[in-house]
């Protein structure tokens, strides 16, 4: 009986024992992550700031939260305050690292260091919480020589604990517009936009350790009533800003960037094609694994597909077509130009003018009777907004027009992508998956069967396209059909292959088609001025302060600046 109780008492310890160090496994097996930062930045006329960040973090692992401020100048930070989940901090005037958890449960306090001071509170419960902490930054704002300007970090390197997404927004005393204020950020993948007053800028993708967000904006003089002077002009500290940045620097400083860039990126490219040679060997090459477009390369050699590979509007397929490495922003534009010819929407013309005698592509607005909700109507009125009491629209118009809205264009084309893989997936052509990378999820399309199916229709079409006139030499003419495949043609960027292809079996289709060579020229051009002018004016208006995409690096030395944060 004795050895039976022994022997239970074991078992029962035994399966304790397991227990507990089952739950304990499965609380550190979960990763520690900040789901979303959201960092409301409010502007004092004085030049301070108050600033709120909210915090919703799931935390498994440490004693406290930490945020670094670094090279503070002139600034300080004051009246930091805590709370989670709604329940206020207490402030500590000396905090202490070494505390237990359960002693810096609901505390906060400040850690002067060398270089600045670090901003602590407690971690209460492990699990999901909301934090809100708020503080003020004195002399934020920096008065320059010529200008004034705020250069700080609002997130940091060095952070070990992921950051899924993150959105910093800058309000003021007045509106903060692109015709006053220059703006720019550092450090992470994502955005920098004017948006209703303010400044916003917001990730696209997780913030891995060595990431951070940066902003440096220039403001007019007198903005702010700025007390710390930086001996300074705004150029020299824009120089020190864009000092290995993807931005361009203006004028002398970059061209001579630009050639020391474009060697370093020549070298980085040629090392990167080695490994991508050596790797090529065991990779499955046909496996789409990437959002990333393909080099395009004809497959499956005399074999044809001879009908439209996609039978819905052609715009549903710009996926599949984009990826395969076909079809991008010109091709798109020169289709739907085309289209609208051969509907008597618009008429093409070439013509010149002035001393010099300058060619010039004309667009002839014939008819607008078209769907103001679909795609191609919000194109076709976004043109038409820009043409004279006659309907013309010259390549100059284009380009200035491209220039002044390439966001507006970039947003049309991605609508396009959007309503393509929409449409896709809803007729079972692709499935959608989310790739997990720690945290971050990433969203991705993969071909279902009839995808692949309709992908390998697109490369018999190409085909057929390209040898046309072997394949037709005893079938009829229509040259109302054959202008309906340029329309495809352009889509895929092969108006040139079919026109030669049309004009060997049948000589006149030149002159009876709405396509005439010149068109098809003209049209090419037009669409080509309106992609320069609006490649150029999108990375004129990032580098001039206008906002727009992140520099991945860069930035320079800002204040409140440094490296660490996460938990401890």
């Amino acid at each position: 009986m004795a050895l039976r109780k022994i022997l239970l008492a074991t078992l029962f310890l035994l399966l304790s024992t397991i227990l507990t160090f089952g739950q304990i496994d499965s609380v550190h097996a979960q990763s520690s992550f900040y789901e979303n930062i959201d960092i409301r930045v409010t502007l004092n006329e004085d030049g301070s700031a108050h600033i709120v960040e909210r915090w919703k973090a799931h935390l498994y692992e440490g004693t406290e939260n930490y945020l670094v401020k670094e090279n503070l100048g002139k600034s300080t930070i004051e009246n930091f305050t805590v709370t989670e989940d709604g329940q206020q901090y207490e402030f500590v005037d000396q905090w202490n690292i070494e505390a237990s958890k359960e002693e810096k449960s609901f505390k906060n306090g400040i850690i002067e260091t060398k270089d600045g001071v670090e901003l602590s509170w407690g971690i209460g419960e492990y699990g999901t919480h909301e934090y809100v902490i708020e503080y003020t930054v004195t002399n934020i704002v920096k008065q320059l020589k010529d200008s004034q300007m705020l250069h700080w970090t609002f997130s940091h390197e060095g952070n070990k604990i992921p950051r899924s997404n993150i959105k910093v927004e800058i309000e003021a005393h007045k509106e903060l517009n692109d015709k006053d204020e220059n703006i720019w950020s550092f450090g992470y993948l994502g955005n920098v936009n004017f948006v209703q007053g303010n400044i916003i800028a917001k990730n696209t993708s997780g913030l891995a350790t060595d990431d951070y967000v940066m902003l440096l904006v220039q403001f007019e003089d007198g903005t702010f009533t700025a007390k710390d002077r930086v001996n300074k002009k705004f150029k020299a500290i824009q120089k020190d800003a864009f000092a290995g940045s993807d931005y361009d620097l203006p004028g002398f400083f970059g061209f001579i960037f630009s050639i020391i860039k474009t060697g370093i990126s020549f070298l980085i490219f040629a090392s990167i094609l080695i490994v991508l040679a050596f790797l090529a060997k065991n990779y499955n090459k046909g496996k789409l694994t990437s959002e990333s477009p393909r080099t395009f390369r004809r497959q499956y050699k005399e074999e044809y597909y001879r009908d439209y590979p996609y039978k819905g509007n052609y715009l549903h397929a710009y996926y599949i077509v984009y990826m395969m490495g076909l079809s991008n922003f010109n091709t798109l534009l020169t289709a739907v130009l085309l289209k609208w010819i051969h509907e008597d929407r618009i008429q093409m013309i070439e013509s010149t003018s002035g001393v010099l005698r300058r060619t010039r592509q004309t667009i002839h607005i014939l008819n607008d009777n078209i769907d103001r909700t679909s795609l191609e109507g919000k194109l076709f009125h976004m043109l038409k907004s820009i043409a004279n009491n006659e309907g013309m629209i010259t390549d100059r118009d284009m380009a200035k027009w491209a220039d002044r809205n390439h966001r507006k264009l970039h947003t049309w084309e991605k609508s396009v992508m959007d309503e393509s893989t929409r449409m896709l997936k809803n007729e079972n052509f692709l499935k959608q998956f989310e790739k997990k990378v720690l945290i971050f999820t990433n969203v991705y399309f993969r071909l279902t069967e009839d995808g692949k199916e309709l992908e390998k229709n697109v490369y018999k079409y190409v085909n057929y396209l390209h040898d046309f006139s072997l394949l037709h030499e005893h079938e009829a003419i229509n040259v109302k059909i054959w202008d309906e495949i340029m329309i495809w043609a352009a889509y895929l960027n092969l108006t040139s292959v079919v026109m030669k292809q049309f004009a060997k079996i049948y000589p006149k289709y030149l002159e009876e088609t709405k396509f005439k060579e010149d068109t098809i020229r003209r049209t090419r051009h037009m669409t080509s001025t309106v992609e320069e002018s609006r490649r150029k004016s999108e990375q004129r208006a990032r580098s001039s302060g206008s906002g727009g995409r992140a520099s991945r690096r860069g930035g320079g030395k800002s204040y409140g600046g440094g490296r660490g944060g996460g938990v401890r």
